[in-house]
């Protein structure tokens, strides 16, 4: 039986690409996506023929949402998408779209990605969405400065961006609770990876690790019958008390979708 397709952003090095050779090996159909067409061509066709690819730059959402109809129109049997990709910056960066570019990264640029594909994976449930978050997701935030708009802190954006992955997730998977759609937080370990070792040195371990813990939600079949809940190296764990707050998570939701509005981006 063919194993189902799968989407993985970031995939070009580090854990994203460890997962996908994984997946590749064992039989998954995997969409290998980055920003830089030599080296998402370079590792699909390192994996070979369970591989193809697919480019967006989350810097410009409008590339994103270029890449969600590239996926719509050849991909019709996406059942499982995992929002790996993600930055961590000293100082603070400014994108195309008017946003800082960990939050847009790291967190707005998966939040577009997949509602603009949550049909397709309606239509293939059960279906499955893991969003990587870390063990360092901030227990609180400054609902003025959420973009570093008064004071940039690099450890500070990172930990609100996956704060906001985990925020996410909950609301997420509330939505899709009737329609066999699973989504997940996961922590994926202290792993080296270029983001790790910019942000805190090399003190982790290999990104193989860090593959497989990201890939618990799917690889273990009791995790797998399981949503909306966040996972730390394949056991489901609590997250900051935050994360359970149905104010901030609508909160969230809806400062996203003005954020897309705004900019002109339709869901």
């Amino acid at each position: 039986m063919e194993k189902e397709r799968v989407l993985i952003t970031g995939s070009t090095d580090g854990i994203g690409k460890s997962a996908a050779m994984y997946l590749a090996e064992n039989g998954y159909r995997v969409i290998v996506h980055g920003r830089s067409k030599e080296k998402v061509d370079e590792i699909t066709f390192e994996i070979d023929n369970n591989a193809s690819a697919v480019y967006a730059d989350f810097e410009d959402l409008k590339d994103v949402a270029r890449m969600v109809d590239e996926i719509r129109e050849n991909y019709q049997d996406l059942s499982i998408l995992i929002n790996n990709a993600g930055v961590f910056e000293h100082t603070r960066r400014i994108t195309k779209d008017g946003l800082e570019a960990t939050f847009q990264i790291n967190y707005l640029a998966h939040f577009l990605l997949t509602l603009k594909l949550l049909d397709l994976l309606k239509k293939n449930a059960p279906a499955y969405i893991i969003n990587v978050s870390s063990m360092v997701h901030a227990s609180s935030y400054n609902k003025s400065n959420i973009q570093g708009e008064q004071r940039y802190d690099g450890y500070t954006a990172y930990g609100v961006s996956k704060l906001f992955n985990v925020l996410f997730t909950y609301k997420l998977a509330d939505m899709l609770k009737e329609e066999n759609v699973h989504v997940y937080a996961v922590h994926p370990g202290v792993i080296n990876t270029k983001l790790l070792v910019k942000g805190w040195g090399a003190v982790g371990s290999s990104p193989v690790v860090g593959a497989k813990n990201i890939l618990s939600p799917i690889l273990n079949d009791k995790l797998r019958e399981k949503t909306g809940i966040y996972v730390e190296y394949g056991k489901v764990k609590k997250s900051k008390p935050i994360t359970y707050s149905k104010e901030e998570q609508d909160f969230l939701w809806n400062y996203s979708l003005e954020l897309l509005k705004s900019r002109g981006i339709k869901i």
